[in-house]
């Protein structure tokens, strides 16, 4: 036990009836004693089982957190709408998106530019848009923080910093708030291939009937 010593009797080097005594003390150290001479031995079993418990200890949480994130994850449904033109979340506005460089490029900044119209077409003026995003599957967000640098007329924005890490898919998240006061929100879905790759399966599909100008 803890704190006790423990004797046993070993074989001396000269005599063979000679006893030696061995002292163990828990937790601490091994010391053999032949004759005059002192051997230190360390003793690691103690140590080595409460730094087991304690590694033990550690690996469960790390464990259950690393589930829970996996599980938090989403997979990529299998009708996932690339639209580029859309409402936004309550339908106060409607949101276009276009890509100023094509093919969507990985690992490369770019900029995108936005359009936000009424319900009935009007132009948006003196907005103010936040973008945000991140891929699902991975449970990261936007490697970059792109922004709104220049308002080009018509309800028209212009966002740089845009930059995919990646392939894969990707959603950009954006927030509008109008000079009125008006606040709404709007996702959109990219799914972003190697170089080459068809422009549909670069998220440039949309409705034909809503693309910008």
């Amino acid at each position: 036990m803890p704190g006790q010593d423990l004797h046993l009797r070993l074989p001396g080097p000269r005599d063979t009836r000679a006893a030696s005594r061995c002292r163990v003390h828990l937790p601490g150290r091994l010391r053999l004693r032949r004759g005059r001479g002192r051997l230190p031995v360390p003793h690691r079993a103690g140590r080595g089982l409460t730094r087991g418990r304690a590694m033990f200890r550690h690996l469960v949480p790390l464990c259950l957190s690393t589930t829970l994130l996996l599980a938090g994850c989403m997979t990529q449904p299998k009708d996932l709408d690339l639209a580029l033109t859309r409402p936004t979340t309550h339908e106060r506005f409607v949101v276009a998106l276009r890509p100023l460089v094509q093919p969507v490029p990985v690992n490369r900044l770019h900029a995108w530019e936005v359009s936000v119209t009424t319900r009935a077409g009007a132009p948006v003026p003196n907005a103010q848009i936040e973008v945000d995003g991140g891929m699902p599957e991975h449970g990261h967000g936007l490697p970059t923080q792109p922004r709104v640098t220049k308002e080009l007329g018509d309800g028209r924005y212009l966002i740089e910093g845009m930059k995919f890490s990646m392939t894969g898919w990707w959603e950009l998240k954006l927030r509008v708030q109008a000079s009125s006061g008006e606040v709404d929100t709007v996702t959109f879905n990219q799914v972003i291939g190697p170089p080459g790759a068809a422009p549909a399966s670069l998220g440039m599909r949309s409705d034909p009937s809503s693309r910008l100008p």
